[in-house]
């Protein structure tokens, strides 16, 4: 009886020994080719799409089919890009992330802001032709039709929009063509004034416009 139980336990230790070393290589084998990579994803990347140019709901979609996730970061403005449309993306197009890594968007704004008309631009306007065609761009406006009047020689004299002239506190819209009253340098005395005079475009341009007068407005006293 002895002997049978001592046969019985020895075999009853190896095999819970095998069991022992079995499940402990099973688990390991599992834990690093199993658990491991699926919670990390080791050496599992993905590239991340180009959004540029699209709609928030078509990047949303374009995301959600490559296991990413998205978050507007901010909204600005740019003419390069379709209103409403992203115009940058960070991570940027191509490079390459985990899976359900968040990529932050930039849209574009739904409308274009407004040019707000200070004294200051207003006064940028109305000066010479030159400094207008200078300062259009700059405001993001653009050239329009010139009519030319009886004044000093390429001095601008009232800006207009759709025919109403333009006061400060007025909001144009991006890239509206400004159409203004120039001098064709014809002077009387009736039209020019000292303020007119200090406002020219350039000195030479008031000497031209009093050589090319019909009744200059300074006498020379000297004779």
């Amino acid at each position: 009886m002895s002997f049978s139980l001592k046969v019985k336990t020895w075999k009853g230790a190896l095999l819970h020994t095998v069991v022992i070393l079995a499940l402990s290589f099973g688990g390991i084998y599992y834990f690093f080719n199993g658990y491991l990579p699926s919670y990390t994803r080791h050496g599992e990347t993905i590239e991340v799409p180009n959004l540029e140019n699209l709609t928030l709901e078509e990047a949303q979609q374009t995301l959600e089919k490559a296991k990413l996730r998205h978050k507007v970061a901010e909204k600005a403005y740019s003419e390069k890009h379709k209103l409403g449309h992203i115009i940058k993306q960070e991570p940027r197009a191509k490079s390459e992330v985990k899976e359900n890594r968040t990529i932050y968007l930039t849209i574009n704004e739904e409308s274009a802001p407004k040019v707000l008309i200070t004294e200051a631009i207003l006064n940028e306007l109305k000066s010479g032709i030159h400094a207008l065609e200078l300062a259009l761009p700059r405001h993001h406006l653009k050239l329009g039709k010139a009519t030319r009047v009886n004044g000093f020689k390429d001095y601008v004299y009232k800006v207009f929009v759709d025919g109403k002239e333009i006061q400060p506190g007025d909001k144009l819209e991006r890239h509206t063509a400004i159409d203004y009253e120039v001098g064709n340098g014809r002077v009387s005395n009736s039209s020019a004034t000292i303020k007119e005079l200090i406002r020219q475009d350039s000195i030479q341009a008031v000497m031209d416009s009093i050589e090319n007068a019909e009744n200059p407005i300074i006498n020379n006293s000297a004779e």
